[in-house]
């Protein structure tokens, strides 16, 4: 099976029909918890915020919430798996008791053979572009999230590339979980760049990522299934 993921790697394409239901589920998380306290960018009260996305204000000032945008995206995600005729959850926390290495164990309740959590980075203010992480030496879930990333490359925000990184820490604590058979974290971009947060809220800008994306995960399920035939 590696190696034909690895094949997906050098460009993935949709498929002509959609994949018929079967008993894989592939799970779609979006990362972190409603209110999360520093997981928040502060914007002036006039600023831009699409629909379906949050302007937030507590003592400090009005604010637009990373969770906010994860569940969008990660919302949108699932909708077009689902569309696709894979059998699909999405998992959105809540609070903090169902977060990362929780959050991770929730997921694997579920023994889905792929895991899929949807992030954005914050960082320094002028960091910008998507990146996906998977656990050291998995080179299963390297590949898949190789053939993720390469689907986005040519994202209406002009957002660059990463390439993939293997980490273990308490950071990806919900792929340390390992709840699926293939585990990856998507950081979608930086929202701690207020330039690039108007990029990543953008309807136009996921609803490509999360299209894209969702293309190349039914190769990858369809993949997964040949093989299990």
């Amino acid at each position: 099976m590696i190696a034909k993921i690895a094949a997906l790697m050098m460009g993935v394409t949709a498929l002509a029909t959609p994949v018929q239901q079967q008993d894989t589920d592939v799970v779609i998380r979006a990362g972190e918890y409603e209110n999360k306290p520093g997981k928040r960018i502060y914007v002036d009260q006039n600023f831009n915020v699409p629909e379906g996305i949050e302007l937030r204000k507590d003592e400090d000032g009005y604010f637009i919430s990373e969770w906010d945008i994860n569940v969008k995206l990660a919302t949108k995600l699932a909708g077009y798996l689902t569309a696709y005729g894979i059998n699909t959850e999405l998992q959105i926390s809540k609070d903090k008791s169902e977060d990362l290495n929780s959050a991770g164990r929730m997921a694997k309740a579920k023994n889905p053979k792929i895991y899929l959590s949807i992030h954005h980075n914050y960082f320094q203010n002028d960091s910008t572009g998507y990146i996906y992480f998977v656990n050291p030496g998995d080179m299963q879930s390297y590949a898949c999230a190789k053939a993720l990333s390469n689907s986005i490359k040519d994202n209406p925000g002009n957002l660059p590339e990463w390439e993939v990184r293997e980490q273990e820490t308490r950071y990806i604590g919900e792929l340390n979980e390992e709840p699926g058979d293939i585990n990856m974290l998507l950081e979608a971009g930086f929202f701690s760049n207020v330039n690039e947060l108007e990029t990543i809220m953008d309807d136009e800008q996921i609803d490509f990522i999360a299209k894209e994306t969702a293309k190349a995960l039914v190769d990858i399920v369809e993949d997964y299934y040949k093989e299990e035939i």
